[in-house]
């Protein structure tokens, strides 16, 4: 037994020892020349051997070739929107690679730009470029990174304006939103109508809906990874648009020239700086709302081997009013504030050409906050009541990923995570004062809790030369919450094979858990969440998924994939029905519905061209999206909400000059599931109000079952146009935009009514469901300047 413990691993490091000997090593970071910007997703490419890589999310590249097959080390840098550079390699190097902005390659040659998805070690992943997102129409001024995912497959929003993303199935809370590697608990602003990501501060950005690797863990549903710009080291740079939603600033610039530099951003709705003075001139009343967001980035280059990055983000949502009733002699004020902060150190380290190091230490604070105060001005009534409530998760990352280049057709990734999460539920303090005597004055503070996370995780990524490839990894995660361990052992297999060197099939499973709950509703008239950890009465839930894919290249310059899946939910939550949602802060695990099962499967359809003057995507998503509990819908499955049928998609855009720019979405998709009755009675009713029994009539509603009836279908065009002009300091853009351009009734929500008709004096009543549709055809203009 001790033998066998020396011996594998010596005979282990002298494989790796052997492959290196045989292999010239090519790494190093690839920049933008002018800002010296990394490039996420750069391709390098060797020819003759057809051996690619990809840059990582820090710019950094490891490609391995091999000295005894004769092939000649020369490699291709390419980047859409930049030159292709060719360098020819003598021997294991470390460079500094830059590349120039220059025109985009004619549309037949676009695989020296982008690596073809077929030969991409991924499935059910997503990515929209900055340049894309520049383009798509900007409802009221603004650009949302989640409002552009809408538009892709398998991916939808709850209704309509909403940026909240519900994929494959899942509900928003499933979803793990990175920010520079830390995870958001709240992603909108304005009861959902706008993402909390600057898209002028955001450098890259992907969705993953399945395949997931094992470095990604805690959700059921996707992972939104989102990278902010790490600023210009070579010059200043600033940008400032005004909107109709918000005004952004951006600055960044070097800090030291060539080796640190630094990037700032902010965003704020500017309407409560006009409403609050108005109001309260012209009523003695005042209200306003506002959202705002903080970006700040620093980054600075030790060393060829050694980079540190600092960021930090805040942003929050704020609703105040002030009341000062003069008839009844009394004032009353109210404020309620929710929102994220964070705050990331990160450390790379090249050990050598063949091992890249990423250690991560992070905090992040999800908050939501009331506050009320009323009083009375009268000296004959002395009163005063206060009102608090309170809740919030912060989380303590400490995080270590590692990459091993170990052959050139087999590399790793591991790495381990811990994390402390420190819920505080809920908390409610009550105070009331009447002629200098207290008449309450009660706290309901839930305990804190505290909890730990840790995951280790192992990714094997190999590509052999039959045209089998993929991803064999594995993730064991732990969660120790109230003396309580709940663990996870989650394999994530991704297989593809390569037909003819241009059609790809592939296959994943994948097990996910998620030990974190929320729960959402309204309290107060105003939007409230609790995260919760997972308990025994309430544990974790978990996903399995299986999808299927097939992938290629149509004409160098169509990118055509077609996926199947399938996922399973377990130990699903909903809150009982007939429990108010202000009362889940005590006793909250007696409240809920446990032990729910989750099915959606579906066909997602997905055409797209990224290079080019014409680009765009046609994506179509088949699905069907269930849900069961035991005391639900009498145990029976039931549509989920958000289940439809059928999404369609349609993007199209064009680059008419330099100067002008064009695009064109449309949306359809099948209407959602509701509750409504469908049909009413007339069934007596005994009262004992009097001494005699007194017959009376109560009005009964009946459902054919739980989300039963489907809503009208929705779909909407929007379009948009660019206009640049190069001015003597910089570049002056108007982007006007029309939303819903030919103005269709799309229901925001629904009400229902009855209509009692006599026919042959017999008297017959119908249920009649009506929509109400608040977003008619909305006009906006942004002005943006760029120096």
């Amino acid at each position: 037994m001790k033998f066998s413990k020396i011996i594998i691993p010596l005979l282990l490091l002298l494989f790796t020892l052997t492959l290196r000997a045989q292999n010239i090593i090519i790494s190093g970071y690839i920049s933008d020349s002018l800002s010296r910007e990394k490039l996420i997703g750069a391709h390098i490419w060797n020819e003759k051997s057809k051996i690619g890589t990809s840059s990582n999310a820090f710019g950094y590249f490891n490609l391995s070739l091999n000295k005894q097959s004769g092939i000649s080390s020369v490699v291709k840098i390419s980047y859409i929107g930049y030159a292709t550079k060719t360098i020819k390699i003598t021997g294991d190097t470390l460079l500094d690679i830059v590349l120039n902005k220059g025109k985009t390659l004619s549309e037949v040659n676009v695989t020296a730009q982008i690596l073809n998805i077929e030969k991409r070690n991924e499935i059910s992943t997503l990515s929209i470029s900055s340049k894309d997102l520049e383009i798509l129409p900007a409802i009221g001024g603004e650009r949302d990174i989640f409002k552009a995912y809408q538009f892709m497959p398998g991916v939808q929003s709850g209704s309509e304006g909403n940026s909240s993303l519900y994929v494959r199935g899942g509900s928003p809370d499933q979803n793990l939103v990175l920010l520079d590697d830390v995870p958001l608990y709240n992603i909108t602003h304005l009861g959902g109508f706008v993402g909390i990501f600057n898209s002028d501060a955001i450098k890259s950005s992907k969705l993953i809906k399945g395949g997931f690797p094992a470095q990604y863990g805690n959700r059921l549903s996707s992972v939104v990874d989102i990278r902010m710009k790490d600023g210009n080291n070579q010059k200043r740079e600033s940008a400032f648009t005004i909107g109709l939603i918000s005004t952004k600033l951006l600055l960044q610039g070097p800090l030291k020239k060539g080796k640190s530099s630094y990037m700032f951003s902010v965003r704020r709705f500017m309407y409560d700086l006009l409403l609050k003075p108005v109001s309260f001139l012209s009523s003695g009343q005042m209200f306003g709302y506002t959202f705002y967001d903080l970006n700040l980035k620093i980054n600075h280059e030790i060393n060829q081997k050694n980079h540190l990055f600092f960021s930090t983000y805040t942003g929050d949502d704020v609703f105040s009013s002030y009341i000062n009733d003069k008839d009844t002699e009394t004032k009353s004020k109210f404020k309620n504030r929710w929102g994220n902060s964070l705050m990331a150190i990160r450390w790379n380290h090249l050990y050598n050409t063949n091992v890249f190091s990423n250690t991560t230490l992070a905090y992040s604070r999800y908050r939501f906050g009331t506050n009320m105060i009323g009083e009375s001005t009268s000296s004959q009534n002395d009163y005063r009541m206060e009102y608090n409530q309170h809740s919030s998760i912060q989380d303590f990352t400490l995080k270590q990923d590692l990459e091993y280049n170990i052959a050139d057709f087999y590399n790793i990734k591991f790495g381990l995570t811990g994390i402390w999460h420190i819920n505080r539920p809920a908390e409610f303090e009550t105070y009331q004062e009447s002629a200098n005597q207290i008449l309450a004055d009660t706290s309901f503070i839930n305990q804190q809790i505290g909890s730990a996370e840790t995951a280790v995780y192992l990714e094997n990524h190999f590509r052999f030369k039959n045209g089998l490839s993929g991803n064999l990894g594995f993730r064991f995660s732990d969660y120790f919450v109230s003396n309580t361990n709940f663990y996870s052992p989650e394999p994530r297999i991704l297989l593809h094979y390569l037909i003819a060197g241009k059609y790809k099939l592939s296959s994943s499973f994948t097990i996910m858990k998620q030990y974190l709950h929320l729960l959402s509703g309204t309290s107060n008239g105003m939007k409230v969440a609790f995260w919760l950890p997972a308990t025994l009465n309430v544990p974790p839930s978990q996903s399995y998924q299986y999808t299927f894919g097939f992938a290629t290249t149509l004409h160098k310059q169509f990118e055509l994939s077609i996926e199947g899946f399938y996922k399973e939910m377990t130990d699903l939550i909903n809150i009982k029905e007939g429990i108010p949602f202000n009362s889940i802060n005590t006793d909250w695990e007696n409240k809920v519905e446990t032990q729910g099962l989750g099915t959606v499967y579906g066909t997602e359809f997905l055409l797209q061209k990224r290079i080019g003057k014409h680009t765009g995507w046609l994506a179509y998503t088949w699905s069907k999206n269930m849900r069961q509990f035991h005391s639900i819908n009498l145990g029976r499955a039931y549509p989920y909400r958000y289940d439809r049928r059928h999404d369609i998609s349609i993007v199209y855009n064009l680059k008419i000059n330099k100067k002008i720019d064009f695009s064109v979405t449309w949306v359809y998709g099948t209407g959602e599931a509701m509750t409504f009755p469908n049909a009413k009675f007339d069934a007596p009713f005994m009262s004992l109000d009097q001494i005699n029994f007194a017959s009376d009539h109560r009005s009964i509603y009946q459902s054919s079952g739980k989300n039963s009836v489907r809503g009208k279908a929705y779909h909407r065009l929007d379009i948009g146009m660019n206009f640049r002009k190069q001015k003597k300091k910089g570049i002056r853009t108007w982007n006007v935009s029309i939303f819903n351009v030919y103005n269709h009734a799309n229901p925001y929500y629904y009400t229902s009514g009855t209509a009692t008709s006599i026919t042959n004096g017999n008297i017959k009543t119908n249920v009649r469901i009506s929509g109400k549709s608040v977003f008619p055809i909305m006009p906006s203009v942004s002005y943006s300047y760029k120096f």
